[in-house]
């Protein structure tokens, strides 16, 4: 709604943004699911300190904020860390968008951010510096591949050693089609393989074969199969489309996901 820094997903244009919102939600209520620590009772399951209050997401990438804010605008009992590199972008957005209250933008170059709040002997007590349940990232350099600054090894261990809670999640997006991308895809996939306990993915249902995007989902928990043995977040994902009103179709876009071959389950 103009003036109120709503988003309403019914309007949102990018399947991909619908994808990963989906994703996200419903990878965190497979853990968080039970009515006693719903997100929206704003207690998180855990016998951690840091797993208790309003689910926490951190966003590398904030682009024209419009996954940042269906997140924040429909989860009203979450609190949203944007990092994004261009001021111009961020002032662009806010031009378009008021500010919300639960979403903080910093501009600062992501890998700088991790390195500067999570490899400190800091005891800064601020909001960057709790661990986050779902890390969102977006990122894409002039020729529209993922950096592998953002899939390396080293830099996904430190996701999953200081930022993410002991049952957190990482949802990343890669564009799909052609050589150079499926092998950044692949590059990615095997230190995801690596690096976490389990890791699946979902093409957006936009997706053609020669181009796409592919949403990829890593846990240090297993991923719960179902009966057959397939991985299947479809009943979380409609839980969170009734219980936060999304207008879209949430079922639609996890119901695909498959485990990566290699998965340390």
């Amino acid at each position: 709604d103009e003036g109120t820094g709503n988003v309403e997903p019914d309007v949102i244009v990018s399947e991909q943004i619908k994808s990963m919102a989906a994703l996200s939600l419903a990878g965190l209520l497979h853990w968080h699911g039970s009515t006693d620590h719903r997100p929206s009772s704003g207690v998180i399951g855990g016998d951690d300190a840091s797993d208790h209050g309003p689910l926490r997401f951190l966003h590398f990438g904030y682009g024209a904020g419009t996954l940042v804010r269906l997140l924040a605008h429909r989860v009203t009992n979450s609190h949203h860390v944007a990092v994004e590199l261009d001021q111009g972008v961020v002032d662009a957005t806010k031009e378009l968008k008021p500010d919300l209250p639960n979403v903080s933008v910093v501009v600062q170059d992501a890998l700088e951010y991790v390195q500067q709040y999570y490899h400190s002997d800091k005891n800064l007590l601020d909001v960057q510096q709790q661990r986050f349940h779902c890390i969102c990232i977006d990122v894409f350099d002039e020729k529209n591949l993922v950096p592998d600054q953002f899939y390396s090894e080293p830099f996904l261990q430190t996701l999953r050693d200081h930022v993410l809670t002991p049952d957190g999640i990482l949802v990343q997006n890669f564009h799909s089609g052609g050589r150079k991308r499926g092998a950044v895809i692949q590059a990615a996939s095997e230190n995801l393989r690596r690096t976490f306990r389990d890791v699946a993915s979902v093409p957006s249902i936009d997706s053609r074969e020669n181009a796409g995007n592919l949403l990829v989902m890593a846990s240090k928990v297993p991923i719960t199969e179902d009966g057959d043995g397939n991985i299947s977040l479809e009943r979380n994902s409609l839980r969170a489309q009734m219980e936060f009103g999304f207008g879209f179709d949430m079922v639609a876009r996890v119901q695909n996901m498959r485990r990566a071959e290699g998965s340390n389950c």
